[in-house]
Order: C-alpha cells, then structure tokens, then sequence
C-alpha cells in the first residue's frame, strides 16, 4: 500500500494530501534493524513490520505498522490497531 494512503487510513494524518505533502518535506522516514533512517516518498509501499519515523505539526512519532487494511475504507475504531505507537514527543518550533 501507498505510504501517503496508509497514514490517511490509519488516521495518523488526516488528508492524503497533508500526507503528501509531509512526505515530500522528508518528514517520513523509514528506521532500519541497524537504525539507519532514510526518508520515503508518498508512493513508497509499506509493510507490516515498517517503523517510520514521522514529524508534523509540532509532533514526531515512532511508530510500527501491524496490519495493512485490504479495503479502502477503515472504522476510527479500527484504525488505531493498524499502528503500534513506539513514542510521541512534542517539539517546540
């Protein structure tokens, strides 16, 4: 699935288009085993088991994929399962 599809699905950004945008800044990245980050396009696939890394607004999270939904549409209950939050901070601008 698409990484600007997914955080809108999962509701960890809530437009596509803010997806886009936020990836195209550099603000998702992918964090390796060996803790390498690389930052993602909005057309990378992701994949269950995924960490990234992700800054908007004021906020950076560290979370881990665990479900790819197979339908375009997800329930706010069941969005929060798609992701495992890892850490939140806030970051003063």
């Amino acid at each position: 699935m698409r990484l600007d599809k997914y955080l809108q699905l999962s509701r960890i950004l809530k437009q596509r288009s803010t997806a886009k945008e936020v990836c195209e800044a550099g603000n998702v990245r992918i964090i390796s085993e060996n803790g390498d980050e690389r930052p993602l396009k909005a057309s990378s696939d992701v994949f269950e088991g995924t960490v990234l890394r992700i800054e908007a607004f004021n906020r950076v999270k560290l979370i881990r994929v665990t479900e790819i939904p197979l339908t375009k549409n997800v329930s706010k209950q069941r969005a929060s399962s798609l992701y495992e939050l890892i850490s939140e901070e806030i970051v003063e601008s």
